[in-house]
């Protein structure tokens, strides 16, 4: 079943090592972390319809906001007509800029406050919303229309 399926990646490991005294006894002067981002490709209907997948998750030893799981890209694509290209996308949620946690290096002082962000509507953060868009090149031009939804 998954034989046609291509699997490919990238794992890396960090080291970061500071020559200067920390600022903040919470710190430290070396900080390890490692990194997976498989990707997950296929391709069927002689070439017409694809499927891509790449997760990513990251581990850092001391700085627990640099810990974290996201999905890069997540698309089913199938090839359209000569009238151009529709993009169909869901986005499942909406996430915070993050920034080093009190334990990280190159962070503000005093920290940044994360989780504090106001919506215009409580519970939006993780409430689904789609977007849609409609593309085409008509000789040098480039066109497209978008709509976003909520």
């Amino acid at each position: 079943m998954f034989s046609d399926w291509e699997l490919s990646g990238k794992i890396s490991v960090e080291e970061l090592g500071f020559f200067h005294n920390k600022l903040d006894p919470q710190q430290h002067n070396n900080y390890l972390s490692a990194a997976f981002e498989p990707e997950i490709y296929k391709e069927w209907d002689n070439g017409k319809q694809s499927f891509i997948f790449v997760p990513f998750f990251r581990y850092s030893q001391h700085d627990n906001r640099r810990t974290h799981f996201d999905i890069r890209e997540l698309t089913w694509l199938v090839a359209e007509q000569d009238w151009g290209t529709v993009g169909l996308f869901i986005l499942p949620g909406f996430r915070e800029r993050t920034f080093s946690g009190a334990e990280g290096r190159l962070r503000t002082f005093p920290e940044i406050s994360v989780g504090d962000a106001s919506y215009e509507k409580h519970g939006i953060e993780k409430q689904l919303a789609y977007a849609a868009r409609w593309a085409h090149t008509l000789g040098d031009w480039d066109i497209g229309l978008s709509h976003f939804m909520v």
